[in-house]
């Protein structure tokens, strides 16, 4: 289970999300980036997601993201799309089904846009989930707070009402929002210890869509090769892990300049080539 929160205003989106994984209710690490930066031909979407952290492969849900949309460069709506298609195509036939629920905060032609891919009929129907996905989408006029996955359950109505009054109000800095959502994200895991990491991601996005800033508050290090994005139907994730490799200290650098090239040449091409799936 995991905890995504978020705050979109008309001028601005903050998101944030836990980083812990579990396998079978067991603590597996409390390492993984659980959110993707996606930047469409008409506007940048911020996608987190709660639920199943991980294929049965070991592949993580943000790496599966990319791999589905990857390829061509579509509008927002369009990637939505695609990622929810892929979604009942991979994880439809599953045995147990798994719960999954992506949140994607969206300036969409800089109008702030707010949807949810999800195969549970609503929050009280974690353990019933359903064999196909569907889409929700809500305009976003007037600030707004949502928190997702099983840590949303520990803030109470009392605290929602605080959160609704804070973010009425628009921040001196933009980093007073961060902020804030790394201190929901603390409050949580301390009170659901066993589902929720007290380190997190947090990110913020104007509404031109960019810059996109990223931070961490816990003792891992995040660097730019770790954070998933996609730029105009471009892996650049799957760019920048694999060329990191070849940098001095990498562990591909002292390979032939031969290798180096293949390296160079297989880069450039799966960075857009989209995850084949078995329906």
């Amino acid at each position: 289970m995991t905890f995504i929160q978020g705050i979109i205003r008309p001028d601005h989106i903050w998101i944030g999300t836990d980083n812990r994984v579990s396998t079978n209710n067991k603590f597996k690490n409390d390492d993984h980036v659980k959110y993707v930066g996606i930047r469409c031909s008409n506007g940048t979407a911020l996608l987190s997601y709660t639920g199943r952290a991980e294929l049965s492969d070991g592949t993580k849900m943000s790496d599966w993201v990319r791999s589905v949309i990857r390829g061509e460069n579509r509008d927002v709506e369009s990637t939505v799309l695609v990622i929810s298609d892929s979604a009942n195509k991979e994880f439809g036939n599953y045995s147990p089904l798994p719960v999954l629920v992506s949140v994607i905060a969206a300036f969409v032609n800089s109008k702030a846009i707010l949807y949810q891919i999800a195969n549970i009929a609503d929050k009280n129907s974690w353990d019933k989930p359903l064999h196909h996905f569907s889409i929700l989408k809500v305009p976003v006029d007037k600030p707004l707070y949502y928190a997702a996955g099983g840590g949303s359950f520990s803030i109470t109505d009392g605290e929602k009402e605080r959160l609704r009054k804070i973010i009425a109000k628009k921040p001196r800095s933009s980093k007073d929002f961060l902020n804030l959502l790394i201190e929901v994200n603390k409050q949580v895991a301390h009170k659901d210890k066993e589902r929720v990491s007290p380190s997190c991601i947090a990110v913020e996005m104007p509404a031109k869509g960019e810059p996109i800033n990223t931070v961490g508050n816990g003792s891992q290090h995040i660097s730019p090769a770790a954070i998933p994005f996609v730029l105009f139907g471009i892996d650049t994730t799957e760019m920048m892990q694999s060329t990191v490799s070849l940098l001095p200290g990498g562990k591909n650098h002292n390979l032939p300049q031969e290798e180096i090239n293949k390296i160079l040449d297989q880069i450039a091409t799966e960075a857009i080539i989209p995850r084949k799936i078995n329906e």
